[in-house]
């Protein structure tokens, strides 16, 4: 409990409380003045979703990082927005290199325009393609993949307009 507090002092502490289960809150507390006496202004604040969140995400992350398979989320301009660690060891170039880079820089002019441009474009559509063919990759060379590509849609209007397609993951 506060017994004491300066008149400047801002105590903040965190304490999970138990309504309807467990519960994470934030609570802020401030010295101030009600009819010239003192008195603590509290202020809670739920973060109960946020940490939900945040294990989520957390957990998604090491899905991604630790997948074996080659990962990429591509956004509809063909430009690459996230690869896994796998897809940045088997082709040879770095995750900074790669992110933000063309898919046809990656995989080459003949192969973007031959193959996955048309399969791409379906994905965007709204489809999930999958397909087979020989990838050329830098470092164990020609391996013959079976690829898929499904369409993203985003959720939250801060990523665009709910439900929008507006990029696809490759697998």
């Amino acid at each position: 409990m506060l017994t004491t507090l300066k008149s400047q002092e801002l105590l903040s502490e965190q304490v999970s409380t138990v309504a309807h289960g467990l519960r994470i809150m934030d609570f802020v507390k401030q010295p101030c003045h009600m009819m010239a006496k003192p008195c603590v202004l509290t202020v809670g604040i739920d973060q109960t979703d946020q940490q939900v969140m945040n294990e989520d995400l957390w957990l998604m992350q090491r899905i991604f990082e630790c997948l074996p398979d080659l990962v990429a989320i591509v956004d509809s301009q063909y430009r690459y927005q996230r690869v896994n660690p796998a897809y940045e060891y088997m082709y040879g170039v770095s995750r900074r290199d790669i992110e933000g880079t063309m898919v046809r820089i990656i995989l080459g002019e003949e192969m973007f325009a031959r193959t996955v441009k048309a399969k791409f474009d379906a994905a965007l559509a709204g489809n999930k393609v999958s397909y087979e063919s020989w990838v050329n990759l830098a470092r164990i060379g020609m391996r013959y993949m079976f690829v898929t590509y499904s369409p993203l849609y985003w959720t939250s209007d801060a990523l665009g307009e709910a439900g929008r397609r507006s990029g696809a993951s490759v697998f």
